[in-house]
């Protein structure tokens, strides 16, 4: 190697040597400001988060957006009544990271009942407390973790329930948005759906029924035309608190939350992952 490309070489290693010492500075006075900022468990969790990641067919899971933008998810898993492991992501910043990392160990080994104690206050104690601008964070992983805990609670009760209805026996109907059978894909709108899919789980008989009504440019209400087709039970994506009180009124029951296909829906059902329709989850902006 000549002089100049040794030369050469010493002014890259050099060059490197010095951009390695600004980044290394630069790291270290951010370090040093955060310090000064949060604790050093907050700092811990923030930098080695724990459970990070989602769950394979979870127990209970909820995801939550902030006022701030921010979004946690949580999983849960389930043994018994006790959470045996939960995992969470967001897309939030190094305070909300720590909260979720907190509250996820903190429910694990827990039983149901135990979990839904678990408050924002304990999030903050466990971190030695966070500055108010990032209070909000700890409040957002706990009410995420509720919703989960609820999510999970209705699963149970609603497969508890069709159990006892006897499951196999029902005859299920599904707004639809053609004639494609358990393939078809649910309608949003159960009152303009083209069709309507009524499904026989005794022996798994498949029959779709035209809209005639009124809201579809015919005549009568829909909820007569589904009793009619023969339905006990009515599973769709949402519902107005007017047609929930029809349906209630000729004793057919409804579930809100299917989406994807016929199939889907179904399964959703069997697996307790459907809601029961109330005036709670009522769709406000569809009256009927």
């Amino acid at each position: 190697m000549d002089k100049r490309k040794r030369e050469g070489t010493k002014i890259e290693e050099r060059e490197f040597s010095y951009l390695d010492e600004l980044i290394e500075s630069i790291e270290e006075r951010i370090k040093k400001e955060e310090r000064e900022i949060y604790t050093e468990r907050t700092l811990k969790e923030a930098y080695n988060p724990k459970n990070v990641g989602e769950l394979n067919n979870p127990d209970g899971a909820a995801r939550i957006t902030g006022p701030c933008g921010d979004t946690v998810q949580i999983h849960l898993q389930l043994e018994g009544d006790r959470i045996i492991d939960s995992k969470f992501i967001t897309d939030g910043c190094g305070a909300l990271t720590a909260c979720g990392s907190v509250v996820t160990e903190m429910v694990r080994g827990k039983t149901i009942e135990e979990a839904f104690m678990v408050e924002d206050k304990d999030i903050l104690s466990t971190l030695g407390g966070l500055p108010e601008e990032n209070v909000h964070c700890a409040l957002l992983a706990a009410n995420t973790l509720r919703a989960a805990l609820e999510n999970y609670k209705n699963r149970n009760e609603n497969e508890k329930r069709n159990k006892e209805k006897g499951g196999g026996d029902m005859k299920l109907c599904i707004p639809t948005l053609g004639n494609g059978g358990l393939d078809d894909l649910v309608s949003e709108h159960f009152g303009r759906a083209p069709t309507f899919t009524v499904v026989d789980m005794a022996n798994s008989g498949v029959k779709v029924v035209e809209n005639t009504g009124e809201h579809f440019g015919g005549v009568g209400n829909t909820p007569e035309l589904v009793a009619g087709a023969g339905a006990e039970i009515m599973l769709c994506s949402g519902l107005g608190p007017r047609a929930i009180s029809m349906f209630e009124q000729l004793g057919i029951e409804v579930y809100v939350g299917a989406s994807g296909t016929v199939q889907d829906a179904i399964n959703a059902f069997q697996a307790g992952e459907l809601l029961e329709a109330s005036d709670a989850n009522a769709c406000k902006e569809h009256r009927h």
